[in-house]
């Protein structure tokens, strides 16, 4: 597995993207891990992955940062053109 970027969610949660193969085909996955304290592991700082996320072709990755892009800058020009009302 090859972690493509980690987003701080919280001091004992994260969003991870990963890059892995999963029968025979690249994946990404985008998925929260949280970090186990002692109470559930010997090792406090490790970190597991939750159900709380997607996995999907490696080949589709471009399509979909397309889209965020896409649809963050439609939703800044929205935001904008109100502000100047």
């Amino acid at each position: 597995m090859e972690i493509l970027a980690v987003l701080e969610k919280s001091h004992d949660a994260q969003i991870r993207v990963t890059r892995d193969s999963y029968m025979g085909r690249e994946v990404v996955d985008i998925r929260v891990w949280v970090k186990r304290g002692e109470k559930y592991s010997r090792d406090p700082d490790r970190w597991v992955r939750t159900q709380k996320g997607l996995t999907f072709s490696a080949h589709k990755l471009p399509a979909l940062i397309k889209l965020l892009v896409e649809s963050s800058c439609e939703k800044k020009a929205t935001t904008e053109d109100r502000l100047e009302s």
